[in-house]
């Protein structure tokens, strides 16, 4: 028999899913200033970086719903967790839940092993999108070209004035009237 210690302990285990939402929305933040500022022309998205921005931007709005599923099941562990007799809050959770139309009437009557199953594979699933939100945008950033590599000529800047000034055949032959010679 689950006890409301036990429901109490169950729901503030899923309330650490928030700290995975908070990384996941950090890494989400990123992926999100990476494609603006190439949209805007700073840095190229192509290939695998491409591919690598869209799958993390995905696996990171992957994580934000399965955060609002823990959330949501931590508060009603929680709730739970105040009634004194456990059996009688699953009845409550069961009605609460069929009455807003989050549960089909097949479904109610869990014992609370099944429902903490439940949760702590959602809670596996968020960590899961996280790790894969992680890795994709690592490896993004790892095969991502350097801003150098796009450039198709790099010698477009070296008949500038300045360019002039460090070219081995130009260069000054004094600084402040001692004379250089090499």
């Amino acid at each position: 028999m689950t006890t409301a210690f036990e429901l109490h302990t169950m729901g503030l285990l899923l309330r650490q899913g928030r700290c995975l939402n908070a990384l996941s929305l950090g890494l989400l933040a990123l992926t999100g200033l990476w494609l603006l500022l190439a949209g805007f022309g700073f840095g190229a998205l192509v290939g695998w970086t491409a591919y690598g921005l869209g799958l993390s931007a995905i696996a990171g709005l992957l994580q934000v719903y399965y955060a609002a599923r823990v959330d949501f099941d931590a508060g009603l562990l929680l709730a739970a967790a105040r009634e004194r007799d456990p059996a009688h809050a699953a009845t409550a959770v069961d009605a609460s839940l069929q009455a807003l139309g989050l549960q089909p009437p097949e479904r109610a009557g869990r014992d609370w092993s099944a429902r903490w199953r439940g949760a702590r594979g959602l809670l596996r699933r968020q960590a899961a999108c996280l790790i894969a939100q992680a890795l994709l945008l690592a490896s993004a950033w790892w095969l991502a070209p350097l801003p150098l590599d796009n450039d198709p000529a790099p010698e477009a800047f070296d008949d500038g004035p300045v360019a002039s000034l460090w070219r081995p055949e130009r260069a000054p032959s004094s600084i402040f009237g001692v004379r250089i010679d090499a």
